[in-house]
């Protein structure tokens, strides 16, 4: 690609033609020492191919720099930065670069998370033309790091020339199977566009407007109708009352076409559904146009409803109805940590065939996976989260307590475990009680509305405390739910209405063997064994949930 003369480059590194052989940017993102730099490049050039030579242009961008290019967040080896300094790398002639982040740094020093591969790994960002005229492409993937085949564990991926790797992948679509970022690969797009916009080494949406993407959308609690037979329809123009009737009666009414010819078409055999009742919400003068502000509505409307609920799909109408027949509205999703963008027909939304157009992830966050302290990056290995209620223990009491937790016992699914070790922080001059074990149970229970694991649960959640250095023993705390029925109204269900989580009436716990603590995590995960199966059973105890308004009131069905 030839060097774009008119906008700023930042003084990102141009190619050396006096070189001869392969030559990238390293861009740093994270805060690598030279030694640390100089291990950094020799990992990369052994990574090429034999007889081939790779000389990396190290490059650190300051902070005033990424601020004039991508709105900052948390983490400055953010996906935002990483799509902005390719943009850079593009208008200074480059089709590709390499990215140093934390997890790169992590792997340098051994301070690795749960779940985190130790070869050295860096983003290998790829930057290729499209159809357009002055239109590109742009790639990402890491140069190595841990897959799920099909059929197999989890292993690590290293690819044996990361410049052939470079040039040669295209992105697949996320999926439960596989990791995105070593494995899959991303196409990066500027978050301050509409989706579906080009990209190209031009002006970025921040470097335009860095306004644009400083504001929150919030909807008020009961805007989003959570149920199976509602359709939610958020308007993305100015609309007044009677305008937003008639859109909402328009839709209503093709809908309910759409559903009778679909009904029509099953046959006198199948049977007759009713369609869903179409709500519109306006969002006034909230200009939601790009992929950031998309993605930050569809985090607002899950704000916006109990922590038990989800609405997995947000529909969109960008502009008002012209023709009802040929209308189309955006839908917004989010599966495996990935944001999806599709435009569809309303026969395509009644039938749920949607589409996918494009695929992101959040902007702000980096290039690998994150996750809580007390969650592992990876799901394929065995882990708990295991939380401390006091730093008393002397380095020999808690070297025994986790050797227990990681010993190999007859009943264990796999041949290795790993732990999420949390310490005890909010007091040091105490202990932890029950009220403190109820905060992190909360805590871990509503994270990401209950579906933080793809498989099972994040709880039981285990504790350490002075007794585990006695007997080596954990107290282990599990739900303690009501049953409520979904499709009738009950006195549980009136009572608890409007109520977060509404069935969970506080924790069940008991002190169990620490070697045990992974069969309870798993077995009680997937319901295969219940809570008293573990520990002593006449020891099992109950804390109930602070405000719960059923305590003495509601009861299980079995103790009636």
């Amino acid at each position: 690609m030839s060097a774009s003369q008119s906008l700023p480059t930042h003084d990102i590194p141009v190619k050396d033609n006096t070189i001869k052989g392969a030559q990238l940017p390293l861009v740093i993102l994270a805060d690598l020492d030279d030694s640390e730099k100089t291990r950094l490049i020799q990992h990369l050039q052994g990574s090429v191919k034999n007889g081939e030579s790779l000389t990396a242009h190290v490059w650190q961008p300051s902070t005033e720099t990424l601020q004039s290019i991508a709105k900052q967040g948390v983490f400055p080896d953010s996906q935002a930065n990483i799509h902005a300094t390719a943009v850079l790398a593009s208008r200074a002639g480059w089709d590709g670069l390499l990215v140093a982040d934390q997890l790169t740094k992590r792997q340098l020093t051994g301070t690795l998370r749960v779940g985190e591969y130790p070869t050295v790994s860096a983003v290998m960002v790829s930057i290729r033309p499209a159809t357009g005229e002055g239109q590109i492409r742009i790639f990402a993937k890491r140069t190595a790091g841990p897959t799920w085949p099909i059929g197999g564990d989890e292993h690590e991926l290293v690819y044996e020339d990361i410049l052939t790797e470079l040039s040669t992948f295209e992105p697949t679509a996320p999926n439960r199977e596989n990791n995105p970022f070593p494995d899959a690969g991303l196409a990066l797009h500027d978050p301050e566009r509409r989706p579906w916009s080009p990209e190209t080494c031009g002006i970025l949406g921040w470097e335009e407007r860095p306004e644009a993407g400083d504001s929150r959308i919030e909807l008020g609690k009961g805007e989003i109708q959570h149920s199976r037979d509602h359709l939610n329809v958020l308007l993305l123009f100015p609309a007044t009352e009677k305008e937003q009737k008639a859109t909402e009666s328009a839709l209503q009414q093709a809908i309910v076409q759409l559903n009778q010819r679909e009904d029509c078409e099953d046959g006198e055999d199948g049977e007759s559904s009713s369609p869903p009742h179409v709500h519109v919400i306006p969002l006034d003068s909230r200009q939601t146009t790009s992929r950031r502000q998309l993605i930050e509505l569809w985090d607002a409307c899950q704000r916006s409803l109990p922590l038990n609920s989800i609405q997995w799909e947000v529909f969109l109408l960008k502009e008002p109805i012209q023709d009802v027949a040929n209308v189309e509205l955006e839908v917004v999703t989010c599966r495996y940590g990935a944001y999806k963008f599709a435009r569809n027909s309303l026969s395509q939304i009644v039938e749920r065939s949607y589409s996918v157009l494009e695929v992101v992830f959040a902007p702000e966050h980096p290039f690998y996976v994150t996750t809580p302290d007390w969650q592992s990056t990876s799901y394929a290995l065995t882990w708990i989260p295991v939380f401390y209620l006091t730093n008393k223990l002397t380095p020999e009491q808690d070297k025994a307590v986790r050797d227990e937790l990681v010993k190999l016992t007859d009943g264990d699914f796999a041949d290795y475990k790993s732990v999420c070790y949390v310490p005890w922080t909010k007091d040091e001059s105490r202990e932890g009680n029950l009220d403190d074990m109820w905060e992190v149970f909360w805590d871990l229970y509503t994270h990401e509305r209950g579906r933080a694991v793809p498989c099972g649960t994040s709880t039981p959640v285990f504790f350490i405390d002075r007794q585990s250095a006695i007997d080596q023993t954990v107290i282990a705390a599990e739900a303690d739910t009501l049953y409520i029925p979904r499709d009738k109204k009950t006195a549980a269900s009136e009572l608890l209405e409007g109520l977060d989580v509404p069935q969970l009436r506080g924790f069940m716990y008991n002190r169990i063997p620490a070697a045990e603590a992974h069969s309870a995590f798993i077995n009680l995960g997937i319901a295969n064994m219940g809570f008293d199966e573990f520990g002593d059973e006449e020891q099992v105890k109950t804390y109930p949930r602070p405000g719960w308004p059923g305590h003495g009131i509601l009861k299980d069905e079995d103790d009636e």
